[in-house]
C-alpha cells in the first residue's frame, strides 16, 4: 500500500471521528436547549435564536449553491480545490428543510402578522393576503423544493462530468449555471422577506434581499476556506493546494465583504437621507438602544478588521493565519443575523446570546456532520475539470503543497 493511500485512510478515519463528534455535540446543544425551552419565559428567546441559527447554516448551504455556479461561469484555479466541498455543502437543502420545521411551531412567537387580529388592524390587504402562516409555510416548501432542484442537477453534472471527459458536459454545467445564480438570488430575496424582514411587516426595503444574499456568499466562502485549511493537511490535497489557492480565495472573501460593507451602508444612507417615518423607525430600534452597540462592533469586526488583514498578502497565503480571519467572519455572520432579525423581538440580554451560540453551535454540528457524510462519497478532487491538467502540472513543479 503507498504512502499516499495510507495517508488518504488515515484522513477518512480522522473525518469518521469528526462526524460522530459533531453530530453528538449538535444534538446535545439543541436538545439542551429545547429542554430548557419550557422554563417560563424562555420559549420566546429559543425561538428568536432557533432563526438566527437556523439563517447562518442556511445562508452556508445556498451560498455553496451561489459559488460553485459562478465557479462553472468564470473557471478559475481557486474553485477546484473547494469545488467537492461546496457540491456537498449545497446538498444540504434536504437536512436544512427538516431544520425548518422547527419555525412552524415558533411561528406565531416570531412573527406579529400570524395573529390574524393584529394582522388586519396593522397591514394593509395586498399584505394581509400575503402574510397568512399557511401560505407562508406553502411558500417556504417551493423554496426548499426549487433549491433542491439546483443542487440536484449541479451535483448530478459533475458526476457526470467525472465519468465523461467531453466537453459538452462541461458546457452543459456551464449553461445551467448562470440561470442557477439568477433563480438563487430571486427565491432568497423572497425567502428573505418572509423570513427576516416580516419580523417588521411595516417596514421595507429593495436593497434587503440583497444584503442577505451576500451575506450568505460570504458565510459559504468563509466556511470553506476554513473548510480547506482542514483538508489540505491530508492526501491528495496536500499535494495540490498551495499558497496561491489561500491567496485567490482570501482576495475574494476580502471582496464580499467589502460587497456586504457597501449594501449595508448603502441601505443605511437610502432610509437616512428620505427620512420617511414608516423606514427609519427600524434603524431606530437598533442604533438608539443598546443594539448599537452591536452595530458598532460589526463595523470594526465585520468590516474594518477582516479588510484590513485581507489586504496583507502574508496572511491570505498563510493557512494558519487565514482561517482565524474566517473563522471570525463566521461569528460576525451570526452577529450581523441576529442584529437584523432580533431588536423588533427582544432586549439586549446575556442569555439570550448564550441561546444564540448554543443553537448555532447545535444545528452547526448536525449540518458539519451530514456535511462530512456527503463529502466523503465523492473523491475529493473533481474529475475531468478543465482545471484538473493545469493543476497537476502546477503540484509537479511546486511538490511543497499547500504549506508556505
Amino acid at each position: 500500500m503507498s504512502e499516499t493511500t495510507t495517508a488518504i485512510d488515515r484522513f477518512d478515519i480522522d473525518l469518521d471521528r469528526l462526524q460522530r463528534r459533531a453530530l453528538l455535540v449538535g444534538a446535545g446543544a439543541i436538545v439542551t436547549c429545547a429542554l430548557l425551552a419550557f422554563i417560563p419565559g424562555v420559549a420566546a428567546q429559543f425561538f428568536y435564536s432557533y432563526l438566527a441559527a437556523f439563517l447562518l447554516w442556511t445562508g452556508i448551504t445556498l451560498g455553496s449553491i451561489g459559488i460553485v455556479s459562478l465557479h462553472h461561469l468564470v473557471g478559475g484555479r481557486w474553485g477546484y480545490v473547494i469545488r467537492r466541498p461546496l457540491e456537498a455543502g449545497a446538498s444540504m437543502i434536504p437536512v436544512m428543510a427538516v431544520l425548518f420545521l422547527p419555525l412552524l411551531l415558533g411561528v406565531t412567537t416570531i412573527y406579529a402578522w400570524s395573529d390574524r387580529d393584529w394582522a388586519k388592524a396593522n397591514l394593509g390587504s395586498h399584505k394581509l393576503a400575503y402574510y397568512t402562516v399557511t401560505w407562508w409555510a406553502v411558500r417556504a416548501a417551493i423554496y426548499f423544493a426549487i433549491w433542491y432542484v439546483l443542487a440536484t442537477v449541479l451535483n448530478r453534472m459533475s458526476l457526470h462530468q467525472d465519468r465523461d471527459a467531453s466537453p459538452h458536459v462541461t458546457r452543459r454545467l456551464r449553461l445551467f449555471s448562470g440561470p442557477a445564480i439568477v433563480i438563487y438570488v430571486v427565491t432568497m430575496t423572497l425567502a428573505s422577506y418572509d423570513w427576516m424582514m416580516s419580523i417588521t411587516p411595516n417596514w421595507y426595503s429593495t436593497i434587503y434581499g440583497f444584503l442577505v444574499v451576500a451575506g450568505q456568499a460570504l458565510s459559504a466562502f468563509a466556511f470553506f476556506i476554513a473548510c480547506l485549511v482542514v483538508l489540505s493537511r491530508r492526501a491528495p490535497l496536500s499535494n495540490i493546494v498551495n499558497p496561491g489557492h489561500f491567496h485567490d480565495l482570501g482576495n475574494l472573501m476580502m471582496a464580499l465583504v467589502m460587497v456586504w460593507s457597501y449594501m449595508s451602508f448603502s441601505q443605511y444612507l437610502i432610509i437616512w437621507s428620505g427620512n420617511i417615518p414608516e423606514e427609519v423607525h427600524w434603524y431606530h430600534d437598533r442604533l438608539h438602544t443598546g443594539w448599537r452597540y452591536l452595530a458598532g462592533f460589526l463595523i470594526v469586526f465585520h468590516f474594518a478588521v477582516p479588510f484590513a488583514l485581507l489586504l496583507a498578502r502574508p496572511v491570505k497565503r498563510n493557512p494558519r493565519a487565514i482561517v482565524w480571519v474566517a473563522l471570525g467572519v463566521i461569528v460576525m455572520r451570526l452577529m450581523d443575523i441576529i442584529w437584523l432579525t432580533q431588536p423588533a423581538l427582544v432586549g439586549a440580554k446575556f442569555w439570550g446570546r448564550l441561546f444564540d451560540v448554543a443553537l448555532a453551535v447545535g444545528i452547526g454540528g448536525i449540518w458539519i456532520s451530514m456535511f462530512l457524510r456527503k463529502l466523503k462519497a465523492r473523491p475529493i478532487l473533481p474529475v475531468n475539470a478543465p482545471e484538473a491538467a493545469d493543476e497537476s502540472a502546477e503540484a509537479h513543479h511546486h511538490p511543497e503543497g499547500a504549506h508556505p
